[in-house]
């Protein structure tokens, strides 16, 4: 989503407020129609109306996500979506690292095999999209020719 969400400031040159606003309108048409469809809509509706600090929960829970996807546009349309992909999934490993510390968990190999792949993935998206510059900084780095423009 983040790449498209780049495109609509880019190329129609979009504010962040109104990518969030049409982004949210849309997911909400979807959800209140899946909802009637299901009948999810009616019982939750219900149920706030018997429980109103769930309601008043759900209302502050919004507010926040807003308020933090906000942010995300401002990321995405001032340094794009990779910087953005990149500080949520920094911050995702911060989160789950201070979670092992405030509440210990059992140690597995697994959790090392995802930090990898998860970083590995983001140094491969950042490598397709500046391979030229970056082997370009490699042969200056380890003394072989500069690359030769073709022309």
């Amino acid at each position: 989503i983040a790449n498209y969400q780049e495109v609509l400031f880019k190329k129609y040159r979009a504010t962040e407020s109104e990518v969030l606003l049409y982004f949210k309108a849309w997911g909400f048409l979807f959800l209140v129609l899946i909802g009637l469809g299901t009948g999810e809509l009616y019982r939750g509706v219900l149920y706030c109306k018997d429980q109103p600090v769930v309601l008043a929960r759900m209302l502050t829970w919004a507010v926040a996500a807003t308020v933090g996807e906000l942010f995300q546009m401002l990321l995405i349309k001032r340094f794009g979506s990779l910087i953005n992909v990149t500080t949520t999934v920094s911050r995702q490993a911060v989160t789950i690292y201070l979670s092992f510390i405030i509440y210990p968990k059992p140690y597995s190999h697994w959790y090392l095999v995802a930090a990898v792949c998860i970083f590995g993935g983001m140094g491969l998206n950042i490598y397709t999209k500046n391979k030229a510059k970056i082997q370009q900084l490699f042969r200056r780095l380890t003394g072989g020719a500069p690359d030769e423009k073709k022309t």
